[in-house]
């Protein structure tokens, strides 16, 4: 997205350098103190590539619902460092913390403010009422073993006896 924008004047080798050196960070750090998990490492890390691909996917969508017919690379970028911003404890789900970061990008690159408040704010609504369809998994919590193999219904069983 960055070589997207001409304000960044970066080569694209910068942040994919990040990427990796972050990656490996991050797999040093959870083999370090969470070994068990790390077997899944890289098969979870792509699906949290292919998943923020889709929410990334989800913005396009939403700006082309509103007729926007201008440049989508400052907002797929802002909500992408928006995404950053969510991890901060001090909100559900990232509730108004989006917005104020997509608020403050308005001063770095050229978006319309108003765009810039809805965008993370439909954004969320979208996510809460997907979300919000596992609350019948909360109520009927068989029907998710319902299609799995034996085995892994026995070992479901087992971890929650203990």
């Amino acid at each position: 997205m960055i070589s997207l924008i001409p304000q960044i004047d970066i080569h694209i080798g910068i942040p994919l350098g990040i990427f990796i050196a972050a990656s490996a960070v991050y797999y040093f750090v959870a083999y370090k103190f969470f070994r068990e998990y790390t077997r899944y490492f890289f098969a979870g890390h792509a699906k949290a590539v292919i998943v923020q691909g889709f929410q990334v996917m989800a913005i396009v969508f939403i700006l082309l619902g509103q007729d926007f017919a201008g440049k989508f690379s400052p907002y797929l970028l802002s909500f992408l460092i928006s995404a950053l911003a969510t991890i901060i404890p001090i909100s559900i789900g990232g509730a108004g913390i989006r917005e104020t970061v997509f608020t403050q990008l308005t001063k770095v690159f050229p978006m319309d403010s108003t765009t810039a408040v809805f965008l993370p704010g439909s954004f969320y609504v979208i996510s809460l009422l997907v979300a919000l369809l596992g609350i019948y998994y909360v109520i009927r919590p068989s029907r998710l073993q319902e299609g799995l193999p034996k085995g892994e219904i026995a070992e479901d069983d087992n971890n929650e006896k203990e």
